[in-house]
């Protein structure tokens, strides 16, 4: 380890553990300098970067307040804590710090290098002076209304930019990653979570804060910006409210409320926040990705749209994709309307005061006008037309300060036309402007430069061979995942054992040959492996589908959300959210179950698409026409408008798409489920599962009793035909049950005209 002396700067080098805690003699001035316990109190020295102070906390490591020391300059030093010096966690640390190397935005904290100092990795950011979002808040209880809109369009600008570039999912959008400067610029910072979207893959780790974590998030689905959308939405509502939307004490509580949960709108915690705010921030934190913006570029523009009306002046709320350091100074937002009156109270007296004054010099102005027109002539039109290139000149300055918010294209188009608008120079005053807009020329044809340079994009190496469908048992899948484990564990000892007597040898080419062998079948077996094991958790994942839909057939719901707690016990964490979202569906199934099938006359009177409800008994619902006639349907077989319509008043706080889906697999109809949520990786799941289930059990059936077979192919023909990824339905049936399948479109079709009855004579 290496410090520096406090009283002549000299470094201090090999530093070794046993001394924390002591004094060690400096050699350059004599003095006895303490050396802290804490590896990373003030005085140490990492790479190049001198330790100032500890000044936050990241995902992975802390961030320290450091001086660059070969260039004089203050930077972040974000250092990996030992919990993760691991491969693991270097690899991320190494993701964020390349990640956040290839943005560049004014809104984004940007990283300046990244180093190894005997086993302490660490990276300099550029350092901002101010404060995070997260302290403002707490601060401040809560932030007003267009200053908290004009922060998040900043970092919606920064996460547009970065998936733009790069398809860059942040995942970890939250007030405390928001930095505000001293100029009111925020910037977003903390790429430690960021992935890119390729990256993804199914069964990986899910990450993340949980309380701004997305639905699909938690349940590990593929993420799109959309994600970064709802964790900016969420961290506008706490910056208005001053709380969280979602509170809860475990991480399956706070997955079931923001899968199931309505927050209390913004208008009724302060009646003060706008209707156009609450409706923004609604749609930005709605439950599926398809409800919300779908872009950053959408969301962008609602909110300038919805800042038109917030903010003291239209003509300080920044364009999309613009950045202006004048309208980014929130100083000028902030002035109360009340100062800006008084200020026009002030100028209206000192009006009053000056009347007798102008009245007197009334007639003299314009002779002093005069004169001076006269004497001044061409010399005034020169001065003008001076101060208008200079004034060009200059706000192309302030341009290419912030270039990167602006295309290549239209930077060469606006320099080009100062140039020459500028012409050929007449004075030295002319001259110098049109060198500095040579200059500017020159930089733009090397921003293009680097650009195409940059256009290089990585393709895939390879095409991925198409998965073998699996069909051996559930145990054979295990015990071959076990068999390529005991191979992996041994081909890596092999590895090592062959590394290590290769060393020994020196570079001998076939023992090189032989080492790349062996690290190729290692690769494999890892791939392999990775492979079985995802498809293991989709086999278990399918199971506890199965048991569920069962549990929920047999109106089972209780002993299912039991089942269901002992079987993620079973599983590692980080599944804990994905069985917290199926126990809390079958929680809400026991409180409709006795609603929709025994509830009485408690309901009387309700209209459904049937007619108008009477009573619900034992399962049958007495349903009385418009026409007036009256008959008993099973409850099932209501649409299910109708019966969200009977129930929705007990469900109010949550979302109708929600308990809509609950009361289609409730009664037994999962083609509804998958028509009400066709996006929904889960639900497509459970409803396939369904489909070849129920394909199978017509194969089985249909040799013995065909009776059987037939109502069943009738039942999963009209729930999933003219579905997308349903269209051979028709042709799957009939290769089983061959011409006798007839649908109940076709028998109502094919069914002859009633008879109509002989005329009765009329009675003499």
């Amino acid at each position: 380890m290496r410090f520096e002396c406090p009283f002549c700067s000299f470094i201090l080098k090999d530093i070794a553990e046993s001394s924390l805690g002591d004094k060690v003699l400096c050699p350059n001035c004599a003095h006895q300098v303490f050396i802290p316990t804490d590896h990373f109190a003030p005085g140490r020295i990492i790479g190049d970067f001198l330790i100032k102070e500890k000044i936050g906390e990241g995902s992975i490591g802390a961030v320290y307040f450091a001086q660059q020391r070969s260039l004089d300059r203050n930077v972040a030093l974000k250092i990996l804590s030992k919990k993760y010096t691991n491969a693991k966690g270097m690899a991320s640390f190494l993701a964020e710090a390349r990640a956040a190397a290839k943005l560049s935005h004014p809104n984004l904290v940007q990283a300046l290098s990244v180093g190894d100092d005997d086993g302490t990795l660490f990276m300099a950011m550029t350092y901002v002076r101010g404060e995070t979002v997260k302290a403002k808040v707490k601060r401040d209880k809560k932030i007003p209304v267009d200053e908290a809109l004009h922060i998040i369009q900043q970092v919606a600008e920064a996460l547009h930019y970065a998936w733009e570039e790069s398809k860059l999912i942040h995942r970890d959008v939250k007030p405390e990653n928001i930095m505000l400067d001293e100029d009111g610029v925020a910037k977003l910072t903390d790429l430690g979570l960021a992935m890119h979207q390729a990256d993804w893959y199914q069964g990986m780790e899910i990450s993340g804060s949980p309380s701004y974590m997305s639905p699909e998030q938690f349940i590990g689905d593929k993420l799109d910006t959309r994600s970064d959308v709802y964790s900016l939405g969420i961290s506008l509502y706490q910056m208005l409210s001053g709380k969280l939307p979602f509170d809860a004490s475990t991480l399956n509580s706070m997955a079931k409320q923001h899968f199931y949960q309505k927050p209390t709108p913004l208008n009724k915690i302060d009646a003060f926040i706008p209707a156009k705010v609450n409706a923004l921030v609604k749609k930005m934190i709605e439950k599926h990705p398809d409800n919300r913006f779908q872009s950053m570029d959408e969301l962008l523009k609602q909110i300038w749209e919805v800042r038109q009306t917030t903010a003291p002046s239209k003509d300080l709320v920044p364009d999309v994709h613009t950045v202006s350091i004048k309208r980014l100074d929130y100083t000028l937002q902030t002035e109360s309307k009340e100062k800006r009156e008084k200020l026009k109270l002030d100028d209206l007296e000192n009006k009053k005061r000056t009347g007798v004054w102008l009245s007197i010099m009334a007639f003299a102005i314009p002779v002093v006008l005069l004169i001076i027109i006269i004497m001044s002539g061409v010399g005034y039109s020169n001065s003008k037309a001076l101060r208008t290139k200079t004034k060009l000149v200059d706000d192309f300055d302030s341009v290419m300060k912030s270039s990167t918010s602006y295309s290549i294209e239209d930077l060469e188009k606006k320099c080009d036309e100062i140039i020459a608008y500028l012409g050929t120079p007449n004075d030295d005053k002319v001259k110098i402007l049109v060198m500095r807009m040579q200059i500017h020329k020159l930089e733009v044809d090397k921003m293009g430069l680097v650009k195409d340079s940059r256009r290089f994009v990585l393709a895939s190496q390879g095409s991925q061979k198409e998965k073998d469908k699996v069909q051996k048992k559930l145990d054979e899948l295990v015990q071959e995942r076990d068999d390529l484990r005991n191979q992996l564990a041994k081909k890596a000892e092999e590895l090592k054992n062959k590394d290590s007597y290769i060393s020994n040898m020196g570079n001998n080419a076939s023992f090189i040959k032989e080492k790349n062998k062996l690290k190729k079948d290692y690769d494999d077996l890892k791939t392999e492996s990775t492979r079985l094991a995802r498809e293991y958790e989709e086999y278990w994942k399918d199971d506890v589908r199965m048991k569920v839909m069962s549990m929920i057939t047999q109106a089972r719901f209780a002993e299912g959300v039991e089942m269901l707690k002992n079987m993620a016990q079973s599983r590692p964490e980080p599944f804990s959210p994905w069985f917290a979202v199926k126990a809390a569906r079958l929680d809400r199934m026991d409180k409709m179950y006795p609603l929709l099938t025994s509830s009485g006359t408690k309901y009387t009177g309700a209209q459904l698409d049937e007619g108008k409800l009477i009573k619900i008994v034992n399962g049958e619902a007495d349903i009385q026409d418009p026409s007036g006639t009256f008959s008993l349907k099973r409850w099932s077989s209501l649409s299910v408008n109708s019966l969200y319509s009977i129930i929705k008043n007990d469900f109010k706080d949550i979302d109708e798409g929600i308990i809509k889906t609950d009361i289609a697999f409730l009664a037994g109809r999962p083609g509804e489920a998958k028509r009400l949520n066709p996006n929904d990786p889960e639900i497509n799941a459970i409803s396939n599962l369904f489909y070849r289930n129920t394909m199978d059990s017509i194969k089985y059936v249909a040799p013995s009793d065909k009776k059987k077979a037939l109502a069943k192919a009738q039942f999963v023909y009209k729930e999933f035909s003219g579905m997308l990824g349903y269209e051979n339905c028709r042709e799957e049936i009939v290769s089983i049950l061959g011409k006798d399948f007839i649908s109940e479109e076709e028998a109502k079709k094919a069914a002859p005209a009633p008879v109509p009855a002989p005329a009765v004579p009329a009675t003499p």
